[in-house]
């Protein structure tokens, strides 16, 4: 008997985008799905869309507008308490599922049987164009995630690549066991999600493209968050001690601080306080790197200043 998969589509004010999203799961060759949309919009334009354009959806039209986390955990929760499914996804409405999208995904879990959750990989959409680009380059074959250090890894070894967050299919279990904490790491906290499901069990990862993964400037990605990036790396760190897991994340996260300055004008900043911000750089130096005078003058350097002394 085939597996029962539930599709969450998650809206939030991208008419221009959903009922390209809403085809793809339609046009799924896998077929025991049960889909339906739930749209956290602060309007009616979304839903007036797709009861105008594509009646025979199922659209949950979310009357209190919650917050992002509030979202996800009322969609856990109805997963949960619902008896129909065995995994489940929640999609994002930007974005598009390729037609083998679930039939790949449910062969790799027969494949794995024991996984908390699998995940394909993307072709990248930049706006509106579709390129060859494959969102994780580097993944030539499919991988089997047992741990977080191993996860954690692919996020902060430079080049490492990870598939991307809208793509993955869930155990009813994680539903029915954890809740959505964007306190604990921001933005990030889609990773720390992962973590706690990786506690039920491995993650497989698909090198083949499931979905078409749209990149534009209202990604959550977009911008370092240095708090949100502190809380990922100390819940990481709560697991993994190898000094491998140990320096990668303190590599990743000096690298975002040096894009955080950026972001700051830190030029500019340096041309009125030179002294000020030379101190601000030494400080962080001395804690994330092995060389620190080195990698102060490359700081220094890469922002156009002048080396240090």
């Amino acid at each position: 008997m085939s597996l029962k998969i539930q599709i969450i589509l998650m809206s939030y004010n991208r008419p221009e985008f959903i009922l390209e999203a809403i085809k793809s799961i339609q046009n799924q060759t896998y077929k025991n799905i049960e889909f339906v949309v739930s749209d956290n919009s602060s309007n009616n334009v979304v839903f007036d869309l797709i009861q105008k354009s594509a009646p025979e959806v199922k659209i949950v039209k979310r009357g209190s507008n919650f917050s992002m986390s509030q979202h996800w955990n009322q969609i856990l929760s109805e997963v949960s308490s619902s008896g129909h499914a065995d995994y489940f996804m929640m999609f994002h409405d930007d974005d598009i599922m390729l037609p083998n999208c679930i039939a790949d995904l449910v062969t790799l879990i027969e494949q794995n049987p024991t996984v908390s959750a699998v995940a394909g990989n993307a072709y990248v959409i930049r706006q509106t164009s579709l390129t060859d680009d494959i969102f994780n380059s580097r993944l030539k074959e499919n991988l089997l995630i047992k741990n977080v250090e191993e996860l954690g890894l692919r996020y902060f070894e430079a080049g490492a690549g990870v598939n991307p967050f809208p793509g993955y299919l869930y155990s009813k279990k994680v539903a029915q066991t954890f809740k959505f904490n964007n306190k604990e790491a921001g933005k990030h906290s889609d990773v720390t999600f992962l973590f706690k499901a990786l506690t039920l069990g491995p993650i497989a990862w698909a090198a083949k493209p499931t979905m078409n993964y749209r990149i534009h400037g209202s990604n959550d990605s977009v911008g370092v968050d240095m708090l949100a990036l502190l809380g990922l790396v100390k819940i990481y760190l709560r697991s993994a001690k190898s000094a491998n897991a140990i320096y990668h994340a303190k590599e990743f996260t000096f690298k975002n601080y040096l894009l955080w300055l950026k972001e700051q004008n830190i030029k500019k900043m340096y041309k009125a306080h030179p002294q000020r911000v030379k101190t601000i750089i030494w400080s962080a130096t001395k804690f994330f790197s092995q060389n620190p005078s080195g990698m102060m003058k490359y700081c220094l350097r890469k922002f156009g200043m002048a080396d240090a002394n």
